[in-house]
């Protein structure tokens, strides 16, 4: 009789831990695609930048400082090993048909940018500059779109909301 309260609390404590270790895989999961998603919107514009920028300046338009340039310069050097990390992470963390849309936009700017970058400086030309600033874009735009999509939901199902609950109070 006595051994029955400590085999109650028992079995609380370990379904409580068990609880607590998938709430912190959830967690840890939903930090990390955020983070994925966030490195590949910052790369993305990044690239927008330079490249909106380039295009200007074929056409005779100057819109940057010589100083910002080399920065950008610097900027989508670092920006592309990145970009390439973080949609080979993306991949990892997300279900095929939700990161579809982003690898194929990524894959679509990766096309236009080797186009690009394979030619002499002479050939530059406004197009080119124009074409991997909307492929850009378009990599920008389905990376937000899943964001928006897939990580709103994980928040709700992470703080046991379901789609049709009003969202929590904000705090003054």
């Amino acid at each position: 009789m006595n051994l029955l309260p400590l085999i109650i609390a028992f079995l609380g404590a370990a379904f409580g831990a068990y609880f607590a270790v998938l709430k912190s895989r959830a967690e840890r999961l939903w930090l990390e695609r955020y983070e994925t998603l966030s490195s590949i919107t910052l790369s993305a514009n990044t690239l927008v930048h330079f490249h909106e920028a380039n295009q200007t300046e074929t056409m005779g338009v100057t819109v940057a400082t010589a100083t910002e340039m080399q920065q950008l310069r610097g900027a989508v050097t670092k920006t592309a090993p990145e970009l390439r990390d973080s949609i080979a992470r993306l991949q990892l963390l997300f279900p095929a048909h939700d990161a579809q849309r982003v690898v194929q936009a990524y894959q679509d700017l990766n096309s236009a940018m080797v186009d690009l970058y394979n030619r002499t400086e002479e050939d530059y030309i406004t197009e080119h500059f124009s074409d991997i600033a909307k492929q850009s874009k378009a990599l920008l735009e389905s990376t937000i779109n899943l964001g928006q999509k897939r990580l709103f939901l994980a928040g709700f199902r992470f703080f046991g909301m379901r789609r049709n609950d009003p969202p929590p109070p904000t705090p003054l």
